[in-house]
């Protein structure tokens, strides 16, 4: 036995007192042993991740990925505080209105095969820093674009760069936690959805409250409606700085083959969890993954190839047994989902505002958002933002915003509460039935709480969901392809969400019930075999 090793020094007792220590010596000599195991043993990763448990490092990851969610949604869903107040400045019509909301959902749509090959590549943590600076400075473009076109424009590559965080942020989160408390963790990460969702109209009510006219250049002033995009951007920024001080996933490396990667980072959770020294980490080898040697000749046959064809091999896969049926059921949810949240969320505020601005009270929604159009001219876009132009968001659609907000917060807390206790299965369920009878009685209730209450639950209960089908699909899919399936599977869904607040857009004036029935009946659950 090699006795020079750190582990294996024993002081022993002087040699007059060796008599009476014999105990002593052989309790010396177990822990000798024991030590020497433990530096041969190799450890399957799950263990040793299991042997470090739950700690700082997990709990420090849970609010920086909180912040990359908060960003994520602001930077979609923040569109809703900025329909109304940039409409004059930027000459915005109705049909205008759905091409913006669309266009980040269009760009985060775009690369979302790139960023899920990348991701399962390069690492998550690299290329959620380098995109989410990206997207701040695309936030920033934003607020200082002159005509609706660039406005547009640099939404789209928000949206363009912050999509790479939305599919490595739950595998960057629940790679550094246990298979049994991934799940819960991640659930309760997505709290901060809820939260983004009180962020966005708070912040929104204050700074459209100011007045200030800033002149930039041209006849183009710097108004309160154009520092949104600056604070929204702000978490994403935050969460990217954060990052700087935390290493890669662990098990990103073990995917990779680099085992001595994951178990330094394995160390470094253990010294920041407990405070200890790294040379009493009991882990000092891991167990090489069975298919870690066909991923690394993959990846030299990869360099070898087009890109193109290099993500297409990647992507097999999911079409293939055992993963395609649990793809396409999780593809499909995400899609009705986002459709609802996604695509009739962001026009929740520009809809409630016009309700409350409507003087005829106590009548339905699409009572009042038809009888607008019978009183219109023909040429709607014109009269509204050159004749009559008003950019004013009423203190009742702001109230109403940050009450969807608080049911958000309620939704997702509510999740993490009974996801033990009942399961997922059962909790999406409930939720997309609820949310669809709420769409449907939505069309016809006319007491303005009960409308704002169905009109909130017709989106939360379906929203909420979201954060459960990805925390799936991320225990489902094996490491190599986790964050593609995740990226793909919400590539599909904002397609939903793209096209739906577009076709909103126009349809929901003239063809009210119909919308409406239409993404209802999209909510009907998928969930026996997921």
């Amino acid at each position: 036995m090699d006795m020079t090793s750190k582990e294996c020094i024993v002081k022993m007792p002087p040699l007059e007192k060796f008599t009476s220590n014999q105990s002593a010596i052989s309790r010396s000599s177990i822990e000798i042993e024991i030590q020497y195991e433990n530096r041969e043993k190799k450890w399957l990763f799950d263990d040793a991740l299991t042997l470090i448990g739950f700690g700082r490092v997990q709990l420090a990851l849970v609010f920086i990925c909180g912040l990359l969610l908060i960003s994520m949604m602001t930077e979609t869903m923040g569109m809703m505080m900025l329909m109304t107040p940039a409409m004059c400045d930027l000459n915005l019509t109705t049909s205008d209105k759905g091409l913006l909301t669309m266009s980040g959902y269009v760009g985060i749509l775009i690369p979302s095969y790139m960023w899920g090959y990348l991701s399962d590549r390069v690492g998550r943590r690299q290329i959620m820093i380098y995109t989410l600076f990206s997207t701040s400075i695309a936030a920033v473009g934003s607020s200082l674009a002159p005509n609706f076109i660039w406005f547009m424009i640099f939404r789209f590559f928000a949206g363009f760069f912050v999509c790479a965080s939305t599919g490595s942020v739950y595998p960057y989160l629940g790679e550094f936690n246990t298979l049994k408390n991934r799940q819960v963790i991640m659930a309760w990460c997505s709290i901060a959805q809820g939260l983004s969702m009180i962020f966005v109209p708070v912040v929104g009510w204050a700074i459209l409250s100011l007045d200030f006219h800033w002149p930039l250049y041209s006849d183009m002033n710097f108004r309160p409606w154009r520092l949104i995009p600056i604070i929204y951007t702000l978490p994403g920024f935050i969460a990217a700085l954060m990052l700087y001080s935390f290493p890669e996933s662990p098990k990103f490396y073990m995917a990779q083959g680099r085992e001595d990667k994951a178990l330094q980072v394995l160390e470094w959770i253990w010294c920041k969890n407990t405070k200890m020294d790294v040379a009493l980490f009991p882990v000092k080898a891991l167990v090489s993954e069975m298919s870690n040697k066909i991923n690394r000749k993959n990846e030299k046959d990869k360099d070898k190839k087009n890109i193109i064809l290099a993500i297409w091999s990647q992507t097999v896969p999911l079409f293939k047994k055992p993963h395609v049926k649990y793809f396409l059921i999780a593809c499909y949810m995400q899609l009705s989902v986002f459709t609802s949240s996604g695509g009739m969320g962001l026009w929740f505020t520009e809809l409630q505002n016009r309700v409350s601005s409507s003087d005829k009270v106590g009548e339905s929604i699409c009572y009042i958002l038809q009888s607008k159009v019978e009183n219109r001219t023909n040429d709607i876009g014109e009269n509204l933002t050159k004749d009559i132009c008003d950019d004013t968001v009423t203190t009742k659609a702001f109230l109403d915003a940050i009450m969807l907000g608080a049911f958000y917060v309620l939704g997702f807390l509510g999740v993490s509460i009974f996801m033990k206790l009942i399961g997922r299965g059962w909790i999406m369920t409930f939720c997309l039935f609820a949310s669809a009878l709420s769409g449907i009685f939505l069309q016809w209730v006319t007491q303005p709480f009960l409308q704002v209450f169905l009109f909130s639950s017709f989106i939360v209960l379906s929203g909420i969901t979201v954060s459960l089908i990805s925390a799936t699909a991320v225990m489902l899919f094996p490491t190599n392809l986790r964050a593609m399936a995740v990226c793909i599977i919400l590539m599909v869904a904002r397609i939903g969400a793209s096209a739906g607040s577009a076709i909103i857009g126009v349809t929901i004036e003239t063809y009210c019930h119909g919308t409406f029935g239409f993404i209802t009946f999209m909510l009907i659950p998928v969930v026996d075999d997921y």
